[in-house]
């Protein structure tokens, strides 16, 4: 199952340019190996966007994962991605990190000038000769003036640290957390890079997603362990959640879930190809109402959880056909009709707001797109063959919710 973010690509040298908006939390990847692409961010941003974002992980074909593919992947497939957010004209200023030559990518994050002149970036060099992409070298750049210059911040973290990525906080602009992948350690600012403050891990934090309400909790996500593991306090310890399980995992959300501090996960189940539901309160993992409603093994790296709705998918006898199940303000997992007798493949989330689903249905050998009722179980057709483009275990097409226009797709 997948859901879709937009990506623009353009020619970009061997400086950074730098978007500036009146306000607002962005994030965005840069690669400015001759290309540029700037995305939206929300698995860097927030947890709002339930991310962290994947091509079928721990699918079918058991594939090796990929950290930076997996994250930008769950960024991809979440459909908050896809909401319709006003974009104000940018103004374009190009800035020169000096000592950047070698470094293939850049990540950089800014709250908006409203509420902070800080704009941070991190630029590194990615070795993926072992089939594992690893971080070489790494730089964390700030600027104090809103982009007019920027200065290196290495001198912050421990020597040689390699920093992966960074993540911040809807809930606290100051807040940032930066990790060191390879050396299983952690950097925390709740400053903005004034102070900074390590703390080592049991596991590799491949992924990390910080919490929506409350800016101490976070989760963090080992993929070679595949343990999932919980903080309370900023990072500053760690206790394990749950093992075996995907790196398809979701805070809850107040309005649907019976705690704040609800998880929902998928157990992977017998086989390399099957998951099994399961939701938790942290920290203890004490188990939920939702986590007995008896759903059975499905379609590993299918869970999705957004707001009042819950998807997974399963395959039938033969294997020969995939159909979408939804859970509807988290109440049992029913099945999902669309009004064709055409064979249903995989499914592609695009959009959940205003209390109805728009998705993407790959019937084989065409894409159609469907909108559902209020539960998200009953469909009808909203346009028919669109085009797209097949993918390893995947599809992708082409969507953007245009601003300021109701259901206005293009």
């Amino acid at each position: 199952m997948a859901t879709r973010a937009l990506q623009k690509s353009f020619v970009l040298p061997s400086f950074v340019c730098v978007l500036l908006y009146a306000s607002s939390v962005y994030s965005t990847i840069l690669s400015y190996n001759n290309k540029y692409s700037n995305k939206q961010y929300p698995y860097f941003v927030s947890a709002e966007a339930e991310n962290n974002e994947l091509l079928h992980l721990l699918s079918r074909s058991q594939s090796s994962l990929d950290l930076h593919s997996i994250v930008k992947d769950r960024e991809r497939r979440s459909p908050e991605a896809n909401s319709d957010k006003p974009e104000p004209s940018p103004f374009v200023k190009n800035v020169t990190l000096n000592g950047t030559t070698n470094s293939g990518y850049a990540y950089v994050h800014w709250i908006g000038q409203d509420v902070s002149q800080k704009i941070f970036v991190l630029t590194f060099r990615l070795d993926s000769s072992s089939g594992k992409s690893l971080v070489l070298d790494s730089q964390v750049w700030r600027s104090s003036d809103y982009g007019s210059t920027f200065t290196l911040q290495n001198d912050k973290f421990q020597a040689k640290t390699n920093i992966s990525l960074f993540y911040t906080f809807a809930t606290n602009s100051s807040k940032l957390l930066f990790t060191d992948v390879q050396a299983r350690v952690l950097y925390t600012t709740a400053d903005e890079l004034e102070h900074v403050h390590h703390h080592s891990v049991p596991v590799d934090p491949d992924i990390v997603l910080t919490h929506p309400s409350d800016d101490k909790k976070l989760l963090l996500y080992s993929l070679s362990h595949r343990q999932l593991y919980v903080s309370f306090d900023f990072a500053a310890s760690w206790t394990m959640l749950a093992e075996n399980v995907s790196p398809k995992f979701y805070w809850g959300h107040p309005d649907y879930d019976t705690d704040v501090d609800v998880v929902h996960m998928e157990e992977l189940g017998s086989t390399p190809s099957q998951a099994i539901y399961k939701s938790c309160i942290a920290p203890k993992c004490t188990r939920t109402q939702e986590d007995v409603q008896g759903v059975g093994p499905f379609l590993s790296g299918t869970l999705q959880v957004h707001k009042e709705y819950m998807f997974i998918q399963k395959s039938n006898f033969m294997e020969s056909e995939d159909y979408l199940l939804v859970s509807y303000k988290r109440g049992p997992f029913k099945r999902a009709y669309f009004p064709s007798d055409l064979k249903t493949d995989d499914f592609m989330l695009l959009d959940v707001d205003d209390g109805q689903v728009f998705v993407a249905v790959n019937h084989g050998n065409q894409v159609n797109l469907y909108l559902s009722e209020a539960t998200g179980q009953f469909y009808v057709l909203s346009l028919e063959n669109v085009y797209h483009t097949l993918l390893p275990n995947d599809f992708d097409i082409d969507f953007h919710e245009v601003s300021f226009f109701c259901l206005l797709i293009i």
